[in-house]
């Protein structure tokens, strides 16, 4: 028994509704497709047909959508590495920069070695 199967006028139109997980992905509720037959027996066999095309591409959207996730998951992750090392890269680079503040600007601020070997203090 074909019970995706539809007849309007004297043709037959296969009609299935879309799993409500992949309703989002498909963008529709149903889907329907004209068999292009007034036979029975042809439609019936066209419409096992569709069924199987659809099961196994909505088996091939879920896979994919699992997959989605991992690969989100994983950059997810990866994003968090690379942040982490963006910021203690960020940290030694700054405390690198405020070492030679301190060593090499401020010490010129406060003293200025002369040629002759004096030094001269800033108040």
């Amino acid at each position: 028994m074909c019970t995706h199967l539809i007849k309007r006028s004297s043709r037959y139109y296969f009609r299935r509704r879309v799993p409500s997980d992949l309703v989002s992905v498909v963008g529709s509720k149903e889907i329907t497709k004209a068999l292009g037959t007034s036979d029975r027996a042809t439609a019936c066999v066209q419409c096992r047909l569709e069924s199987i095309r659809l099961d196994v591409g909505w088996s091939a959207l879920r896979a994919a959508a699992e997959t989605k996730d991992v690969i989100d998951n994983a950059s997810t992750a990866a994003q968090a590495s690379v942040r982490k090392r963006a910021y203690e890269d960020a940290e030694r680079a700054y405390e690198e920069d405020q070492e030679y503040y301190y060593r090499y600007v401020m010490d010129r601020r406060t003293h200025w070695e002369l040629s002759d070997g004096a030094v001269i203090f800033r108040c």
